[in-house]
């Protein structure tokens, strides 16, 4: 479908993640921390990509990104917060 002379398409990302985070600091108190996790990251939608195509090399692209915060944050997990936002704002 054409809009305003570009090609119009619209996405959604779901982000799985699988992350094992490891650290060490020797920072009084010292931080130490080895966890693992799996789970789901905040989903982003994009009801509105425009893509406009000015030849063979040549093409640009402008999108409209919302971003739900639908992932499994956990303050005391920082393998949770790689794909995850804070929801206390």
């Amino acid at each position: 479908m054409k809009v305003l002379g570009a090609n119009w398409a619209a996405q959604i990302f779901i982000p799985f993640y699988s992350a094992d985070v490891t650290a060490s600091s020797t920072a009084i108190p010292p931080l130490n921390f080895d966890v693992n996790d799996k789970g789901v990251g905040d989903i982003i939608f994009s009801p509105l990509v425009f893509g406009w195509h000015f030849g063979p090399e040549l093409h640009a692209v402008l999108a409209l990104d919302t971003w739900a915060p639908t992932g499994n944050y956990d303050i005391k997990n920082p393998a949770t917060q790689i794909l995850s936002k804070n929801l206390d704002l």
